[in-house]
């Protein structure tokens, strides 16, 4: 039974790497990841924001995380958002331009576990997930409250004017307040 066991592990092991794909480094782009598969053909796969650029040039995985930053977290390994969290706020800016905006959310220091930072507030529960291309906001709601309205304060980042659209609402680079 042991030499069974042994020489089915060792054929699923073989198998295994008779199909493996190496990835090709240097054919990444902003958006494709190359193969060379062990049958010597090559496979791309496309995606928005696979990559980013780091501070020498070279194309490292996107990675939607947070990590410890100073006072709070940061997600900055998008080729289009960085995200910083702190105790009281929330900023979203574009990685090109700068310009973006800080939500306040009062006297709090949000929770970071991986793409989400979360915090409580007028008895909900306030999300921020971070996504291909920016950050989503989203709550719960935990019991019936009635008719609510909530608000947050903002300030908008990077000294460009505010431009308004058809409805009045403000328009920036990824946000419409």
């Amino acid at each position: 039974m042991i030499k069974k066991l042994i020489l089915t592990f060792f054929l699923l092991l073989t198998i295994d790497l008779a199909f493996a794909e190496i990835e090709l480094i240097e054919r990444r782009t902003q958006n494709s990841k190359t193969f060379s598969k062990s049958d010597g053909k090559f496979q791309v796969v496309f995606n928005k924001g696979l990559h980013y650029k780091d501070k020498e040039g070279k194309w490292k995985d996107t990675d939607l995380n947070f990590k410890v930053a100073d006072n709070g977290a940061v997600m900055d390994t998008s080729p289009y958002i960085k995200v910083n969290i702190g105790f009281g706020k929330v900023e979203v800016t574009s990685v090109t331009s700068g310009t973006g905006i800080r939500w306040l959310i009062g006297p709090i220091l949000p929770t970071v576990s991986g793409r989400m930072v979360q915090f409580t507030k007028d008895k909900m529960v306030w999300k921020y997930i971070t996504v291909n291309s920016g950050v989503k906001l989203q709550t719960i709601i935990n019991s019936s409250l009635g008719e609510q309205i909530y608000s947050f304060g903002y300030e908008l980042i990077g000294g460009k004017a505010v431009k308004f659209n058809d409805n009045n609402d403000i328009v920036g680079e990824g946000f419409i307040i």
